[in-house]
């Protein structure tokens, strides 16, 4: 209902997209085999919508975001984390905390246990972002497994003070190491608000896959591309699936063995 506009409190609850269940029915769709191992949610927001003008009427409309790990069925995950960062962006005249969070597992993979990360930044306002970088890193400073973390930091690479931050404190951005040529820059965002752009116009590379191993940068061997900027990615619509680019990265982590691990972080 159309209370918000009026100070109302009676929560929109018809649901018109589910990102997660259209992912879970595609994946099913391949025949994929995965299932949900960690998932926080972040900020719940409801705002008034117009629906008319003469005369003016409204309804609510309710964005409710979360981060979410996938694992393959055949992966055995422990130590399960999800928190929302204790800074946050407020915007007092709407009276709106925009909660950000991380999620993070213990991953086995071929016999080798990771930690696994994924996170996503705040992106309007640096201080904030600087102060959930040092967050998540303080969380796992202590930690003894070699760490994958990934996400949409909302951070250039390489002149962002949050992407020198990180790197600066022993993680490798695995982009640089890539062996595949074919896109050197590795943008991953933007199309256009509307996503209606005819060609990809990325010019930014904000998305990010790290790897700490020992508390210091290591060579990687990589295999990297980034999705959803090439003109067969649009819908039939004509839009393009999202405002940023997948990132897909085939990586061998010293001492790992001699099977790759796979990793996929995707928006």
């Amino acid at each position: 209902p159309g209370d918000a506009i009026n100070g109302g409190t009676t929560p929109a609850e018809t649901v018109l997209m589910n990102y997660l269940d259209i992912l879970m029915q595609v994946i099913e769709a391949y025949d994929l085999d995965y299932k949900v191992a960690a998932k926080i949610q972040n900020a719940d927001v409801e705002l008034p919508m117009i629906t008319g003008t003469n005369p003016p009427t409204f309804d609510d409309i309710r964005v409710t975001d979360f981060d979410v790990i996938l694992v393959k069925e055949s992966v055995s995950v422990s130590d399960v984390a999800a928190e929302n960062f204790e800074h946050n962006l407020v915007i007092p005249d709407l009276g709106v905390e925009i909660l950000r969070g991380y999620v993070a597992v213990d991953a086995e993979v071929h016999n080798r246990t990771y930690r696994f990360v994924n996170t996503h930044l705040e992106p309007f306002a640096k201080p904030i972002k600087m102060a959930q970088t040092q967050e998540l890193l303080a969380m796992l400073a202590g930690e003894a497994l070699p760490v994958i973390m990934l996400g949409d930091f909302n951070s250039q690479a390489p002149a962002g003070e949050a992407y020198n931050y990180i790197v600066s404190s022993g993680y490798t951005d695995i982009w640089p190491q890539n062996t595949l040529t074919g896109n050197p820059d590795g943008f991953t965002y933007g199309h256009d608000a509307d996503l209606r752009n005819e060609t990809a116009n990325f010019y930014e590379r904000i998305d990010h896959i790290y790897v700490r191993y020992d508390e210091s940068p290591i060579p990687l061997w990589v295999h990297a591309i980034v999705v959803g900027d090439e003109p067969f990615n649009r819908k039939e619509s004509g839009l393009w699936p999202s405002d940023h680019g997948g990132v897909a990265a085939r990586l061998r982590i010293p001492d790992s063995g001699h099977t790759p691990v796979w990793l996929t972080k995707t928006r």
